[in-house]
């Protein structure tokens, strides 16, 4: 898993299936939410000129200030106790200073004994905060006694967080690390920010994730972006900085909505926002 599957193996697999199964210039619309959104970005970066639209829902840019916002203590934490409680459990108590650190551990281990039930835990986290209305524990307890489901989801998830996505640092950058610049393109080091600075929680305009710093790249694209008003799992701030970086951007919060695509109000906007780029293309 290490070895071949990063963000940018990711990318250069989307790009082969434009290529060579889809066989089209450009990809209509690119769509995805949460670490979809993510990957969405990285691509769009990667090949601006195969993307007509893009549509966004929980814009995740992959900071260290969010990934610890979600799976430390001090973020979501504070908004569902009782939940992080159980999360944090699972772990022993000299190992809680990087909780995500010791469920990959766990989760990577070749013994089931230690691997199921902390990645059983992990998922059941996340879960209790990825809607506004709560999971029934039932559901959710049938959902997570399929191994089949939890140990891949938190293997996977774990694998991505703890390696930072394979976003490069500033001081990366500077140094010639650059997986998602476009191909051919003369751009030396970091690029300018935007137009408008960042701020408070692990955006400011010092500290840029990668995909912000290079948001320029996808500035001619139409971008849609539906995020949830009370999603705790990405946090909303992410989806404001890239709509204001983006002049053909239109960002709706969806107020009585979380994180998942299944909630209502994420759902019917995401329709209405899919429908609006194909109407581009009419």
């Amino acid at each position: 898993m290490a070895r071949a599957n990063t963000t940018w193996h990711l990318v250069a697999d989307i790009e082969r299936l434009r290529a060579e199964i889809a066989v089209v210039e450009r990809w209509a619309i690119v769509e995805g939410g949460s670490w979809g959104s993510t990957l969405a970005m990285a691509y769009a970066e990667k090949h601006p000129d195969r993307v007509r639209a893009l549509v966004l829902r929980g814009v995740f840019l992959f900071d260290a200030e969010s990934i610890a916002w979600l799976f430390q203590k001090g973020g979501v934490s504070e908004l569902y106790p009782d939940a992080f409680e159980r999360y944090v459990s699972a772990i022993a108590p000299g190992e809680r200073g990087d909780l995500l650190g010791a469920y990959h551990r766990r989760v990577m281990s070749g013994d089931m004994a230690v691997a199921l039930p902390a990645a059983r835990e992990f998922v059941r986290w996340e879960l209790s905060v990825s809607t506004l209305a709560g999971m029934a524990p039932a559901a959710m307890d049938e959902l997570l006694a399929d191994d089949g489901f939890a140990l891949p989801f938190a293997r996977a998830e774990t694998h991505y967080f703890v390696l930072g996505g394979w976003f490069p640092d500033e001081a990366a950058e500077a140094a010639g690390e650059d997986p998602g610049r476009p191909d051919g393109a003369d751009e030396a080091g970091p690029p300018a920010s935007g137009p408008a600075a960042g701020g408070p929680g692990g955006l400011g305009a010092s500290s840029l994730p990668y995909l912000l710093r290079h948001v320029g790249r996808i500035a001619h694209i139409p971008t849609w972006i539906v995020h949830g008003r009370c999603d705790v799992v990405c946090r909303p701030r992410a989806a404001f900085e890239v709509f204001k970086r983006l002049e053909r951007c239109r960002l709706e919060y969806v107020h009585d909505a979380g994180h998942s695509e299944g909630e209502p109000g994420i759902t019917a906007r995401l329709v209405a926002a899919t429908n609006e780029a194909k109407a581009l293309f009419a």
